[in-house]
């Protein structure tokens, strides 16, 4: 392999050309003596060895010496710059890289991996992308166990972190054949994945991407270097990256801005960085101070240089802060809106080193990005004006009027956004007339002062809208608590509090990987209650919104026991039972919802929320113990999307009501219907097998389109009389039967029918019925223990292309449904085969009589296939189908009108 050697372009010029002066042996002199600095550098492979296969260790050779895994190369032309020298570097290809006996950083401790490396443009990402250091096994150990510092597996070629269960990404692309300098750290403690800081050839490279579902808790794993040696028996690429690597270190702490910048220059001049405000900074105030950081320096003497141009000196021209890393400008040098250019030079030892030149610019103090947008319109679902404006400002007053009517003040606000009841009532407005309205916003200072005024933006509503009609909400979806940010149980208790610390019979316990806690109850004693309860350390303002939400799990194992949320301003407090005693046993994960409104009617001052709790019984009378498991705790605004009550309400407008009971009715009437079977047989019909044959390896078809199939492997005990009409296949381990790769050829959608007969020894069991073809694998599975009885059972699964939906029927009826990944396509195979599940007991299964339609069939010609002319069904309404089926049996019936009343009476 080889690259082309410029790695000039890739690092600061300027910075290399004034650096890289000394002779090598000084610049190595000086690298030995700043390694002590650093504390615990825990693995170091300089990988200069030359030849071999061992990747000596700088820091405990030979314990710590690497294994080269495959095929490496090792370079001595094409090299990186590494400061102190190198002779060599090493070259990797996809699946091959360094096994290492140094274990990586545990948990979430500090860290920090650098390296060099030249990622071959022509290499594909796909398979992980390419490995620059990794260590743990998510896969062995649970999500967020692995730390993966690698390029990211899509085109872009960006640095990326991941953890097995979420990832960071950088915004700069690496992938271009030149040597670069590339780092990560990790502050202690940070145990985010959007807290780790990329680095680029010593400058910071910001993140673009993160998810950040699961906490970094690193196993304390041996390190490898160029691939994930976990992976590799997955992946044949295991994560391999595909070019040259180099001087890899790990360390067991966070390096600073300056130390990565002297691991990649190696210089021994003095040198500011990490400006602030940032380089290219905007929205910045007039008032700001500007500092900065230094490296290798001893006696500095700063002087700072501030212009509109790249020169730096229109402003300021070398004014010394002395060994000050900070300047505060005169009050009126930094206007409103202006783009300025700023630069720090150093003098150490009488020698005038010049800075890096940095730009910022100042906000014009005045509200921009209006929302709605200038000349749009609103509804009332979602009125509420935004902005956004400069972090100086500290206040903004709105102007507010009917198009073409003086502006008047409608209040003033600590910051967007503001809904659009609270401007109008400000205003005096008691009524928004369908039309046109205007609004200004005016930035105000700490005195009330104009700082300055934004343009006139307008909007228009279609329908008149009476202001009490609004909410005062802004359109947020706020996380109270995800349980993710906590380590431990005693982090988690360090927020909340169980029985231990608030006399309940409650004990709460953490899963971090998760973010979940365990609460566990016992009300057969006084005090009859269980609960975790938050003192908030700062008062919450929800009179805004109007929703409270809850996720949490119950455990079929509960008894029934009331589950409540409570409220407390300091002063008044409220606990609300939720929905149903039967949450408790519910194990399904479920989000139940209270409308906010019923604290503030039980006294609760919903602007100044200052405690919650979540628990478990009534508190006055013995109940049941038990466990749940709560997963979130959120606030919702009016009209939030995300939100649908879980239980009575069921047109989603958070009351129950009469309009309830019409789309109740509506369900009921629907609960049962029959299906009658189609005139005429289905057309379509694309391959039939009988199984007439009854001996042989050749399925033949019936239909006459000549796509016979065969019998795969053992065709013992295969071949059998008791079929649903006449011979059958009795399918076992050892045998499958396989259609011909055309039976799929064109198809949009299609149907495949058959009879079954299974039983199993255990009582229970599992039958897929898999379709493998080029851009589908699709597998049916039939769990339900009803249809293992010996019995004939006629089973139709349909493929509806246009409809993008997949239905199982059984019988006639359909049993289930859902969304269709992808359509049929030229297939290499379909096969019809027993797939073996020890944990079900062994299955033996007979299969008569598989027809396949070019279509997807109607509910009416499945029914003609499975009675014949004549046959009709009465099909059950499935509680995946109608929201009228509450209590989930897949009827509806006057158990499921006893719950809605019951729940009306509740809310009255």
């Amino acid at each position: 392999m080889s690259f082309k050697k410029s790695f000039v372009p890739v690092v600061n010029l300027g910075r290399i050309m004034r650096r890289c002066s000394k002779l090598f042996a000084i610049i190595a002199i000086l690298l030995f003596v700043s390694q002590a600095g650093y504390a615990s550098l825990v693995g170091h492979w300089k990988l200069d060895d030359g030849s071999g296969s061992t990747a000596a260790s700088a820091v405990d050779s030979p314990a710590d010496d690497g294994a080269i895994v495959g095929t490496a190369a090792w370079e001595s032309t094409d090299i990186p710059p590494v400061p102190g020298g190198n002779s060599y570097a090493l070259e990797l290809a996809a699946g091959k890289g360094i096994d290492t006996p140094v274990n990586g950083i545990p948990g979430a401790g500090g860290r920090t991996i650098s390296a060099w490396i030249n990622v071959d443009p022509t290499a594909s990402l796909a398979e992980g992308g390419g490995g620059i250091v990794t260590w743990g096994d998510n896969w062995a150990n649970g999500l967020g166990h692995r730390f993966t510092f690698k390029i990211d597996d899509s085109s872009t070629g960006r640095l990326r972190v991941e953890i097995g269960g979420g990832y960071a990404v950088g915004s700069t692309s690496v992938n271009d054949g030149q040597w670069h300098h590339v780092a990560v750290t990790l502050a202690d403690g940070q145990s985010s994945v959007a807290n780790v800081k990329f680095y680029i050839d010593g400058e910071v490279d910001v993140i673009s991407d993160s998810d950040t579902s699961n906490p970094i808790n690193s196993d304390a794993a041996p390190i490898d270097i160029g691939y994930c040696e976990a992976l590799l028996d997955t992946w044949s690429k295991a994560m391999g990256i595909e070019g040259g690597i180099d001087d890899v270190r790990v360390y067991d702490h966070e390096l600073s801005e300056g130390e990565i910048l002297l691991l990649c220059t190696g210089s021994d001049e003095p040198y500011v960085y990490g400006p602030s405000p940032g380089d290219g900074e905007d929205h910045v105030s007039p008032d700001a101070v500007l500092s900065w950081s230094a490296g290798a320096v001893e006696n500095p003497d700063y002087d700072v240089n501030i212009g509109t141009t790249m020169a730096c000196d229109e402003i300021i021209s070398g004014v010394s802060t002395g060994s000050a890393t900070s300047y505060v400008p005169a009050a009126g040098t930094l206007t409103l809106g202006n783009t300025y250019f700023w630069r720090v030079d150093v003098t150490d030892g009488g020698t005038e080193y010049t800075g890096d030149v940095w730009s910022f610019t100042v906000g014009a103090g005045s509200a921009t990005d209006p929302v709605p947008a200038d000349g749009a319109s609103i509804v009332a679902t979602s009125a509420y004006l935004d902005w956004t404006g400069d972090d100086f400002v500290d206040s903004y007053r709105i102007m507010f009027a009917p198009a073409g009517e003086q502006l008047v003040n409608a209040g003033e606000y600590a910051g967007a956004p503001v809904g659009l009841a609270k401007i109008a009532r400000a205003a005096g407005m008691d009524l928004l007339e369908a039309g046109t309205y205007d609004w200004q916003v005016v930035s105000l200072d700490a005195s009330g002062e104009m700082i300055n005024s934004g343009p006139v933006w307008s909007f228009s509503i279609g329908t008149d809208i009476w202001v009490y009609m609004l909410g005062d909400y802004v359109p947020v979806d706020t996380t109270v608590d995800d349980f993710f940010s906590y380590v431990s149980t005693a982090d988690l208790l360090g927020t909340w509090t169980d029985g231990a610390a608030n006399g309940s019979n409650a004990q709460a316990t953490i899963d971090a990987m998760e973010g979940a806690v365990t609460l566990s109850y016992d009300n057969t004693t006084v005090p009859y209650q269980s609960y975790i309860s938050r003192t908030f350390a700062s008062v919450q303002d929800w009179s805004g919104e109007q929703v409270l939400s809850v996720t949490m799990q119950g455990d079929s194992a509960n008894a029934g026991e009331t589950l409540f949320v409570g409220l407390s301003d300091g002063t008044d407090s409220a606990d609300l039972a939720l929905q149903s005693e039967k949450l408790v046993s519910n194990d399904e994960a479920t989000t139940i919802t209270l409308a906010l409104s019923e604290f503030a009617a039980a006294g609760v001052d919903l602007a100044n929320v200052s405690e919650m709790r979540i628990g478990t019984g009534d508190g006055s009378t013995g109940g049941a113990a038990g466990s749940i498991v709560v997963y979130d705790v959120m606030i919702h605004p009016a009209g939030s999307e995300e939100i649908t009550e879980p239980t009575a309400d069921l047109d989603g407008d958070f009351v129950v009501d009469l309009g309830d009971i019409a789309l109740f009715a509506e369900g009921w009437a629907m609960a049962e219907y029959m299906v009658s079977a189609s005139g005429s047989e289905p057309a379509g019909l694309r391959a039939e097998y009988r199984f007439e044959e009854l001996g042989g390896y050749v399925v033949g078809d019936s239909s006459g389109n000549g796509l016979d199939g065969s019998i795969q492997r053992d065709l013992t005990g295969v071949w059998n009389v008791d079929g649903f009409d006449g011979g059958c296949v009795k399918l076992t381990d050892g045998s499958s039967v396989v259609l011909p790769a055309s039976v799929f050829d064109g198809v949009d959608g299609f149907t495949m029918s058959f009879w079954m007969s299974q039983t199993t020894s255990a009582g229970v069991g599992m039958q897929a019925f898999t379709v493998d073809s080029v851009g589908l694998d699709a597998s049916y599975e039939l769990t339900n223990t009803g249809f293992y009885d010996g019995s004939w059972h006629h089973i139709a699964i349909v493929n509806d292309a246009i409809n993008a939906r997949v239905e199982l029927y059984v019988n006639g009826l359909l049993v289930a449904g859902g969304d269709a990944g992808s359509t049929a396509e030229a297939a290499s195979e379909t096969v019809i085969e027993k797939i073996s599940d020890n944990a079900f007991g062994s299955t033996v299964d007979k299969i008569d009589s598989v027809s396949v339609y070019s279509r997807a069939l109607d509910h009416s010609e499945i029914v003609r296939l499975y009675g014949g002319a004549g046959a009709s069904v009465m099909q059950p309404v499935n509680g995946s189908v109608t929201v009228s089926d509450l209590n989930g049996d897949g009827r509806v019936d006057l158990e499921d009108y006893a719950e809605l009343i019951g729940s009306m009476i509740q809310r009255l």
